[in-house]
Order: structure tokens, then C-alpha cells, then sequence
């Protein structure tokens, strides 16, 4: 068996110019260290072309545990299928596909899916016309990679019948997109997808965005598929705004495609009639939802030897490691590798609590253009809304002036407990999603900050200025250090040490932000340690957040904030972060 493996690998490694080597452990791509920096920079959109070596990978893994029970024809086109992907898809053309769809306020993963779709099959194609016997081993791997049952609206059906015209021939397949799959220049294929095919898949995105807002007020009527059932307490008050009869539509059905169009036009009109802060947080909701469910099949279309990275917003990232790095059980770390997925089920749990602080805050925050400020008593441009008002009271407050807002931040120093008592109660899994919560908010803020974990030391995962985008990966490894005693006077001297530096170079005010389960083992117990922490306060501001357990009010007192579950979780943040700006911006 192990030859048989053996000897794939070296007719696709002949076939390719790279190694490859079989592995029982996942799939997974490795590139030259010395170009690593530049590729990325490429993938990015931030260079527009590299020497092809560098866009080249030295070697790629696959996964016989896929293949296994297989033809050696079906092996040899699904991996020869994986290794053409790495080589032939331009990279920065899905970089700059997701902005302007985003820019144009579209989920990035509609156009995503859109893409990852038409790659498969322009790779499937261009192996195809070279290797005519492996276009049926082709073709079943294409079929299985969107299945139909998964598909529910109408972009994610336009997709599925493109699959579908290439197996049959790709006779009935548009124009455009059959340029599109005969297009060798990068350039000249992104023209055509933006300015043709997008242009045809736009309106069924916007059509699939309609429907989805009526399945999440079906939802939460209790008629839909209860898929998430409660989104809180706004949706509940706009299906209330909602007129009886159309409430009584959403009553009888249990999807929108099962209603009639008249009836989907009525819960649609209803819905403009709504405050435009419930509008809103649906269209919010929709986004996140659609995000969600494009994810879900855009899987199997993702070169599986790549890690995949899905950012805020479902902004999708593909993450490159050098070959030297894939040794020691690294080196077979691909797409499906815990690390990658880890974090993106983490964020996907705490995702509409991001979005909807980076909205709150992000309005929150102090606009980066001049206006005019009134209430003043003198000035140089007359108010004349105040006349009527301020003049009979004699208050006098009738002058507006010019301001240049100045941008104010906050730095922010987060410690995590890693000791063995985290291990109790799932500690460590709610630990690590109000990390991601706090990181990826203060991350689309713009916010400087920090984190460290600690046990009987003190560990640092990111520094104050380090992208946090290259550091995610070392945020779900974190459970691999759990153990050990819990020393919270090291992790607050630490903390405060490295915060004060920071703030003093860079001219902010600082908060340490600590996750712990309140229960020191190690260093300053008791009186000391509450002794420390007032110390503390009174030069920096620190919080506690007890996670599972109220021990943390012992020792942080005022600024004490304990959470028995996730689900508190975000109240808690919002507590912390809106305490904090508050206090700077009403200080300025």
C-alpha cells in the first residue's frame, strides 16, 4: 500500500517539477523561506508581480486518507487537480475581488464563492485538454465539491449550474465565463469576471440577501429551520413592528422560497417601513448569516493544501509556510489543520458580537474630519438656530467654531490565565473566545494592544506593534501551554512594566485588561496581591474578568467583572471598553 502511495507521488512530482510526498495527517503546501515575505506581499495585492519562483511551492503533502479505496486515475487527478490550483490561481485576484465587493457592501464570501468556483473548473478545464483520461476522474471530484443539497438561495444556485454545464460538456455554459476559463492572463480574467460574470451574479446576491431577511424573521417567528432561532431581543421588537397580516404570512411558512412573490414582496415593503436602526441591525444580521452559509460550501472549491484564514467580515485570507517549517508533523499542516480551523470556529461564535461592537465603538470614536462645535459664548460664526433660544434666556451661547478632532486611543495590555485550574468547566474555551472577541474589535478599531498568558511565567503572544493578522495562529495553539501554577502578581508587574513603556513612547493612556479564574497559586496571595493591585490602579487602570467563577471580585474589587458563561461574555467586554473610552474622551 505504502508503494502504491510511493509511486503516485512521483509521477505527479515529475509531472509538476515539485516534491511530493503522501501523508496519513492532512494536506499541506510549503514555499522557499527566502521568497515567504514576497509571496505574501504578492497574495495581498501589495506588489503586482514576483519572479515565478517565488509564486512556486517546493513541495506539497496530500492526504491518502481522502484517497484511500480509490483508482489510482481518480488519485492522480485529485492531487495532479490540488497542485495545478497552487500553481495556476492568481492570488492577489481574490485580495482585490473581496474589496470592491465589500467596498460595493457585499459579503466577500458571495464573491469568494463565485471565484473558488470558477478556479476548480478553469484548473479542471486546462487538465483536462492536457490529460484527456482524467476528465471523468475530474469531473466526479467537481461534482462532489458543491453539493446540491447544501444550496438554498439563488448565487449559490447560479454557482452549482456552472458546475453542472461542465459536466455535461460546458455547451451551455455563458460566454463569459468560458472566456473566463480559457484566459491565461490574470489581469485580462479578473476584467472579465468583475465587468461580466459579477455583473450577471450581482442581482441574485442581492436577491439571496432578500430572501435570507425574510428566513431570520421566519426564524424568529418559529416557523424556519430555528438554524439560530435567537438573535436577540431587536429582532423579536422588529417582528413586532411588523403589520398583523404579514406577520401572519411569516406564521404559515417555514422558508422564504416556499412563499408566493406577491408574499415576499409584501414582508419586504413592510420591512422599509420599520426605524432605520432596526433595518439595520437585519441587514447586519443577514450579512453575517449569508457569510456563514457561503462558508460552509466554499470548502471543498479552496485549494486544500492551503490554510485558510477567515478574517472580519468573512474576509478570506490564504496563509503560506515554508517548506523547512513542515517537518516535526508541521509540515502536513494544510487547510484542514486545527489551528486554522480552530480560529475560525472561534470567530464564527463570537462574530455578530464583533461586528456589532465595532459598530457601537466605531461610532463611538471621534470623527478624523473638522466640523463646527457650538455652545460657545464667542466665536466667529453665528448660530442662528440658537438665536430665538439663547438670547431670551440670556446665556449667550450663540457662536459655532471650527474643530480638528484629534483621534484619541487607548492602549490595551490582555493577560489570559493558562495555569491547570483553567482547565475546569471549559475555563479555557470561553478564555480563549473573549481573547478573540477583544482582539478582533480592538483590531478593526485600530486600537494598539497587546497579549500575554501566564501560569508560573509569563508568556508574550502578540507585542503592541505586531499586525495582529500574523498572529492568529499562536492564539489557538494557546491550549498546548496550559498547565502549571497560577502567579498573578508576575502577570500584573509584567503587564504594567510593558504597558508603561509603550504608553510613555507613544503618548497614550494604557489598560490591563486580565483573564483568570481568580485563584492564585503562585507569587502574591491575599492581602499582598490586593496591595499590588491597588498599586497598580492607581498608576494604570486594571480589570479582572473572572471566567466561570465570582473569586475575581476578591482581589480586582471595583473592577471586578465575572462571567459565568459565554453568552455574558460580550456584556462584559462592552462593560470594560465603553467604561475606558468613555472615561479618556470625556477627559480630553
Amino acid at each position: 500500500m505504502a508503494k502504491r502511495w510511493r509511486v503516485i507521488a512521483s509521477l505527479l512530482s515529475e509531472e509538476f517539477g515539485i516534491e511530493v510526498q503522501p501523508s496519513q495527517e492532512g494536506w499541506g503546501a510549503g514555499y522557499d523561506p527566502r521568497h515567504l515575505s514576497l509571496l505574501e506581499s504578492w497574495a495581498l495585492g501589495e506588489v503586482e508581480e514576483v519572479p515565478e519562483e517565488v509564486k512556486r511551492p517546493k513541495g506539497v503533502v496530500f492526504d491518502i486518507r481522502e484517497l484511500s479505496g480509490r483508482e489510482e486515475g481518480f488519485a492522480v487527478a485529485f492531487v495532479g487537480h490540488e497542485i495545478a490550483y497552487l500553481l495556476k490561481t492568481p492570488f492577489p485576484n481574490w485580495r482585490h475581488g473581496q474589496r470592491e465587493v465589500l467596498r460595493a457592501g457585499y459579503p466577500p464570501t458571495s464573491f469568494t464563492l463565485l471565484l473558488a468556483a470558477l478556479e476548480s473548473l478553469r484548473v479542471a478545464e486546462l487538465l483536462s485538454a492536457s490529460h484527456p483520461s482524467r476528465r471523468r476522474w475530474l469531473e466526479e471530484k467537481m461534482d462532489a465539491s458543491l453539493p446540491p443539497r447544501e444550496i438554498r438561495y439563488p448565487h449559490q444556485s447560479f454557482v452549482r449550474s456552472l458546475i453542472d454545464l461542465w459536466l455535461k460538456g460546458g455547451e451551455g455554459l455563458p460566454g463569459s465565463v468560458r472566456e473566463y476559463l480559457r484566459e491565461e492572463d490574470p489581469t485580462s480574467a479578473y476584467d472579465v469576471l468583475m465587468e461580466e460574470i459579477w455583473s450577471r451574479y450581482r442581482p441574485l446576491v442581492d436577491r439571496s440577501r432578500e430572501l435570507n431577511r425574510i428566513d431570520l424573521l421566519l426564524d424568529e417567528a418559529g416557523g424556519g429551520s430555528r438554524r439560530n432561532v435567537h438573535r436577540g431581543r431587536i429582532m423579536t421588537d422588529l417582528l413586532r413592528k411588523l403589520p398583523s397580516p404579514v406577520q401572519e404570512i411569516l406564521h404559515r411558512h417555514r422558508s422564504a422560497s416556499g412563499m408566493s412573490e406577491s408574499e415576499r414582496s409584501r414582508i419586504l415593503r413592510a420591512l422599509s417601513a420599520v426605524p432605520p436602526w432596526m433595518r439595520e441591525y437585519l441587514e447586519q444580521m443577514s450579512f453575517l448569516d449569508l457569510t456563514e452559509r457561503d462558508l460552509s460550501l466554499i470548502r471543498n472549491l479552496l485549494p486544500r493544501t492551503l490554510e485558510v484564514d477567515v478574517e472580519h467580515r468573512g474576509f478570506l485570507t490564504f496563509l503560506f509556510r515554508s517548506w523547512e517549517e513542515r517537518g516535526s508533523g508541521a509540515r502536513r499542516r494544510g487547510r484542514d489543520s486545527l489551528p486554522a480551523v480552530s480560529y475560525g470556529e472561534i470567530l464564527r461564535s463570537v462574530l455578530p458580537h464583533v461586528e456589532h461592537f465595532r459598530r457601537k465603538f466605531g461610532a463611538f470614536l471621534p470623527a478624523e474630519e473638522e466640523r463646527w462645535g457650538g455652545s460657545y459664548p464667542v466665536g466667529k460664526r453665528l448660530d442662528h438656530r440658537r438665536l430665538s433660544r439663547e438670547v431670551p434666556t440670556g446665556r449667550g451661547k450663540l457662536y459655532k467654531r471650527r474643530e480638528v478632532p484629534v483621534r484619541q486611543k487607548l492602549a490595551f495590555e490582555l493577560l489570559i490565565d493558562l495555569s491547570s485550574s483553567m482547565r475546569r468547566d471549559g475555563r479555557v474555551g470561553n478564555a480563549l473566545r473573549a481573547l478573540v472577541l477583544v482582539c478582533e474589535v480592538l483590531h478593526s478599531l485600530a486600537m494598539p494592544f497587546s497579549v500575554k498568558v501566564f501560569n508560573d511565567r509569563v508568556f508574550t503572544v502578540k507585542d503592541f506593534d505586531e499586525d495582529y493578522r500574523s498572529v492568529r495562529p499562536r492564539i489557538v495553539s494557546l491550549t498546548e501551554r496550559v498547565g502549571g501554577g497560577t502567579d498573578l502578581s508576575g502577570a500584573i508587574l509584567s503587564a504594567s512594566e510593558s504597558l508603561t513603556l509603550y504608553t510613555r513612547k507613544a503618548n497614550l493612556k494604557g489598560v490591563i485588561v486580565l483573564f483568570t479564574d481568580g485563584a492564585p497559586t503562585r507569587g502574591l496571595k491575599g492581602e499582598e496581591l490586593k496591595r499590588l493591585i491597588r498599586e497598580t490602579k492607581r498608576r494604570i487602570p486594571l480589570v479582572g474578568v473572572g471566567v466561570g467563577t465570582s473569586q475575581v471580585r476578591e482581589f480586582f474589587e471595583e473592577t471586578a467583572v465575572s462571567v459565568s458563561s459565554l453568552s455574558r461574555l460580550p456584556g462584559a467586554f462592552a462593560f470594560v471598553l465603553e467604561n475606558r473610552l468613555r472615561r479618556i474622551f470625556r477627559n480630553r
